[in-house]
């Protein structure tokens, strides 16, 4: 499944999930309590949320709003593809 071309502006539910990676971190003991918020708060299953999150993680838009998170989740991401850096 494609991801729909995002717009330059931040939703409702991008800004709930920032909220949420801002909440819990990047730590993989997290994911159980940030999947469980994310359907509470924005009716987001595990899919969903992944594909928000990856979105994300490279919106310009989401790094303007909140730079540390979106630095944290691009680590990470680069961590589980075996070290690439990306600028």
């Amino acid at each position: 499944m494609r991801r729909p071309p995002r717009s330059s502006a931040l939703s409702r539910r991008d800004l709930g999930v920032l909220a949420i990676e801002r909440t819990w971190g990047t730590a993989p003991t997290a994911l159980e309590q940030k999947l469980i918020d994310a359907d509470r708060e924005l009716g987001l299953d595990a899919r969903g949320y992944a594909l928000v999150v990856n979105g994300l993680i490279d919106d310009p838009a989401a790094f303007a709003h909140d730079p540390h998170t979106v630095a944290q989740l691009r680590a990470t991401r680069d961590q589980r593809r075996g070290g690439s850096q990306r600028c």
